[in-house]
């Protein structure tokens, strides 16, 4: 009855250990996995922070252009009207004139549109990359979590083994003395 009370333990024992052993397996799987997940979400921060240089270059680009057209409609219109057609031999000419004024404005409105659309996409990637980081932020933590997790799952599991083999030893011991006991009451 003993021996096989202690078999049974055992059986459990060893259940118990491998269901530890699963245990640990499935979340160091989980720490790679979220490892992973980590790395491209950095990776895609970096990409984000490229886009959002490129974005902030071209916006400067277009600040400059739209000021240059400004300062040069600015120019023409402090000219007065009557100079402007005096200055011109023709009528054709002040027209010609009227139309780069009229073609300038049209590429002032074009710049304020383009820099309207660039702002929007970079307040866009803004927000993507705090998004990002935010994610990033937790998959760490995460991590963090799955790490601890295994560390107290790898010592529970120590901790029974080492519990179990002081188990083990005396129930070997036991087990001759049982034996030989049952062995002289079978001869008996």
């Amino acid at each position: 009855k003993f021996i096989t009370q202690k078999q049974q333990e055992g059986t459990t024992l060893k259940r118990e250990i491998s269901i530890l052993e699963n245990q640990i397996a499935r979340l160091r799987v989980n720490v790679l996995s979220t490892g992973r997940r980590i790395d491209l979400a950095g990776l895609e921060i970096k990409d984000l922070a490229g886009e959002i240089s490129v974005t902030e270059n071209k916006i400067n680009r277009n600040k400059d252009s739209i000021s240059g057209l400004l300062r040069r409609l600015d120019a023409i219109e402090k000219q007065n009207l009557a100079a402007i057609i005096l200055a011109n031999e023709r009528l054709s000419d002040f027209f010609n004139h009227v139309e780069h004024i009229n073609n300038l404005q049209e590429q002032l409105s074009a710049n304020l549109n383009t820099f309207l659309v660039l702002k929007s996409e970079l307040e866009s990637k803004k927000e993507a990359t705090e998004s990002k980081k935010q994610e990033f932020e937790i998959l760490n933590r995460r991590q963090q979590n799955q790490k601890t997790a295994s560390e107290r799952t790898q010592t529970a599991k120590n901790e029974l083994l080492v519990k179990t083999k002081g188990q083990e030893k005396k129930f070997q011991e036991l087990l001759p003395k049982r034996n030989e006991k049952r062995q002289n009451f079978i001869q008996n």
